[in-house]
């Protein structure tokens, strides 16, 4: 909130590590962190880009699936005992914070690792950030769920303002998430333009079950 005002043209957000080199979680990108400078200067022309060749499409609205989806099994099972379990769902997330009713699915790029301009953060005023990072201070917690909201729902933060879309002769009211179209489709074109993980998705999801019935066996 502190470089609202005094932004750097382009802004980079990247995990502490992007290439998870432990090889116990996969990794988020190949690109160099000049690749990814050039890529953010060069490659903006919706203001936004992505640094992951993963994008999966979103619609769990009412609940992140921690106990049925393969991929949400293993996370919960390394990390579930410590983290802060979020008071409200995806969509009433979306509703407090973002704004309006939700499309019916997003797309997001895995590990949040992306760039974004200077004037497509200051399109959405300062007070809608700082409600943001409210509900983090105010959770006070190193592993609250709202997190993992939050990366789901980055690419709608700044290509789905909703408001900016309405059309003049429809109520914003009367709008509803079958009526809505995510810009966030444009993820999957970015991605087909990167260069592709050293482990497959498909290979990671095998050797993160061996690991986990080992571990449970254990």
């Amino acid at each position: 909130m502190n470089h609202y005002d005094s932004l750097a043209d382009v802004t980079l957000f990247v995990q502490g590590d992007a290439y998870n080199s432990d090889g116990r979680t996969p990794p988020h990108t190949t690109l160099s962190v000049a690749d990814m400078k050039r890529r953010a200067i060069e490659s903006n022309t919706e203001g936004f880009t992505s640094f992951t060749p993963v994008v999966m499409e979103f619609k769990d609205w009412d609940g992140l699936p921690w106990e049925t989806d393969p991929k949400f099994k293993w996370w919960l099972h390394k990390n579930g005992k410590t983290m802060l379990r979020a008071k409200m769902s995806p969509a009433e997330f979306w509703s407090e914070y973002i704004g309006g009713p939700h499309p019916s699915s997003i797309y997001f790029a895995s590990g949040a690792f992306f760039a974004v301009t200077a004037g497509t953060i200051r399109a959405r005023p300062k007070v809608f950030y700082e409600k943001l990072l409210a509900i983090f201070t105010n959770a006070n917690h190193p592993n609250p769920e709202y997190g993992h909201y939050i990366e789901r729902l980055w690419g709608s933060v700044f290509l789905d303002r909703m408001d900016e879309e309405s059309d003049s002769d429809v109520e914003e009211h009367s709008r509803t998430s079958q009526d809505l179209v995510s810009r966030t489709e444009i993820l999957k074109e970015i991605a087909a333009s990167l260069p592709p993980l050293p482990i497959p998705q498909e290979e990671f999801a095998k050797k993160r079950e061996a690991w986990m019935k080992a571990e449970t066996a254990a």
